[in-house]
């Protein structure tokens, strides 16, 4: 586990930051649901003298933008949760947090995998890139995972110290 973040700044402001950076991206999320024009957008493709008709983008449809929108809302929620858990120096918040992104982790993997597989046109024009985009997603993922539940630790840690030496001091 890191004992700081990116080897130069302290986990709890490393923790902070992931935290910024994840009400950024919920924020995002939200507002790509408000300004998206729900069109579904169809161009045509040649293939073999036929010519066949093709979404440009499987989020176009409102399911999946409503997928989205409440995914953002819920990450807006755990993370705002788990500021108040930096703030309030609580290690249950932030390992609660911890274990929220791990299967938000799992989930994406999953997704993923079946994006790339059922989408044919994603793996034939995309493939290689689309891979590279979600592996260094996860690996980046998981080094956060890694800081919030360094962090957790650290908080736990000090805790039992403050226990150990009040127990200390009452004895004398």
């Amino acid at each position: 586990m890191p004992k700081s973040c990116c080897g130069c700044i302290s986990l709890r402001t490393g923790t902070i930051i992931v935290l910024v950076l994840s009400i950024i991206g919920s924020i995002l999320g939200i507002f790509g649901y408000i300004f998206n024009d729900q069109n579904e957008n169809i161009y045509y493709y040649k293939y073999d003298d036929y010519y066949y008709e093709r979404y440009s983008s499987i989020f176009h449809s409102k399911t999946a933008s409503g997928i989205l929108l409440i995914k953002s809302i819920i990450d807006l929620i755990f993370t705002i949760a788990a500021i108040i858990g930096v703030l309030s120096f609580s290690s249950k918040i932030l390992r609660f947090y911890a274990i929220y992104l791990l299967i938000e982790l799992v989930i994406v993997i999953v997704v993923s995998v079946i994006f790339l597989f059922m989408f044919e046109y994603i793996s034939e024009h995309y493939g290689i890139v689309y891979l590279l985009i979600i592996i260094i997603t996860i690996i980046i993922q998981i080094y956060f995972i890694c800081v919030i539940y360094s962090y957790c630790d650290q908080l736990r840690k000090e805790r039992k110290e403050e226990k150990e030496i009040t127990a200390d001091a009452n004895v004398v």
